[in-house]
């Protein structure tokens, strides 16, 4: 383009806030005088030929054109290369509502991520001391690696303490009582098995039994006045006295595994700690994993086992109220349903604070 660009026959259809032209032979949305335009100065032929095409037909001070927004009638145009708007094809949001929104989201991400840099600097000493002691976490490992073997072996012991506890569980649960759901024989399904509101004799309780019909019974024949044929069947498991006293010692036990473990880690790490490093500057000499685990049984075992004692009474005075809660749902009792409830989420607050002791 030169001069005031009369002469321009380029292909820019963009003003320079990005709004694209109006073409010249049309009339919509602008009425334009140019519309019927034969020829302009600089540019044989019609005008109606160059489409949407920015043009100065008028000796205007640059290149022009009529927007299709109805808002704006005509602007001025840039040649391409030399001017480009913000968003030449449009926005990709289209909604102005939509991208106010998202600038909004934006400065409040960008307000959350100032906050978040300026509590690092705030905490940097503390970052800086979690460095130091992952680094010397780092030189225990490399002087003691017979520690990494520690959480290994809780593992396979682990394991192999619950397997052999779910056999015997197993056994236990599947001892169901013959007494545990009534014998009586009901003339009706619901009669036996109760509705959505009330519990009935053969699913009062959990774990809930089944009905089935007895046809062969001498009570269901079509010559009695009220035919009974439904009867209660036993559960598939019953979780009795013996039950609780197997799963409170699984709890007791593996607590105390993960106890001992722990013990174990940590007085191997405290013993490395602090102990003068070999010939003034050296590296500190590990006494080995073996003594930590003599050292626990022999002196720490009955504080390990009380601690774990407590931990695992608490878990299961938690899972008794869980039991009763299945037996209040059993039995369509839905205030006892959320005091359980309630009583579960405060001992479980209550053993989490345990744990800070």
């Amino acid at each position: 383009m030169t001069g005031d660009g009369s002469d321009y026959v380029g292909y820019q259809t963009l003003t320079r806030s990005g709004t694209l032209c109006q073409e010249w032979a049309i009339g919509t949305p602008h009425s334009q005088p140019y519309q019927n335009a034969s020829s302009f100065a600089g540019s044989p032929g019609s005008l109606a030929d160059v489409r949407n095409y920015c043009r100065n037909p008028a000796a205007a001070s640059t290149i022009w054109c009529f927007t299709v927004d109805t808002e704006k009638v005509w602007e001025l145009c840039s040649p391409i290369g030399v001017l480009q708007p913000d968003c030449p094809s449009g926005y990709a949001v289209s909604s102005e509502s939509n991208r106010e929104a998202m600038k909004i989201v934006a400065y409040v991400l960008w307000t959350f991520a100032g906050i978040w840099l300026l509590l690092v600097w705030c905490l940097l000493q503390r970052i800086r001391l979690a460095i130091a002691t992952s680094k010397v976490a780092a030189l225990f490992v490399m002087h003691t690696p017979g520690i990494v073997l520690v959480p290994v072996v809780q593992v396979v012991v682990g394991i192999c303490w619950c397997l052999i506890w779910c056999l015997c569980a197993s056994f236990l649960m599947s001892q169901v009582p013959e007494d545990f759901v009534p014998t009586s024989v009901y003339a009706t399904y619901r009669e036996a098995a109760g509705t959505a509101d009330t519990p009935g004799p053969c699913t009062g309780t959990w774990p809930a039994g089944f009905v089935w019909k007895d046809e062969e019974n001498a009570l269901c024949s079509s010559g009695q006045s009220v035919p009974r044929c439904w009867r209660c069947g036993l559960p598939r498991y019953v979780l009795g006295y013996k039950f609780a006293f197997a799963f409170f010692s699984f709890l007791w036990n593996s607590a105390l595994g993960v106890a001992l473990g722990q013990c174990v880690v940590a007085y191997s790490c405290a013993v490395w700690y602090f102990q003068e490093p070999h010939d003034r500057g050296g590296p500190k000499q590990s006494h080995g994993v073996q003594a930590a685990v003599r050292t626990c049984l022999r002196y720490h075992l009955g504080s390990l086992a009380l601690g774990s004692f407590l931990v695992a009474l608490v878990k299961f005075i938690r899972y008794v109220l869980m039991y009763l809660e299945k037996n209040a749902k059993a039995q369509k009792n839905k205030v006892m349903v959320m005091v359980f409830k309630c009583l579960q989420c405060c001992l479980w607050c209550f053993e989490k604070c345990m744990y800070c002791f």
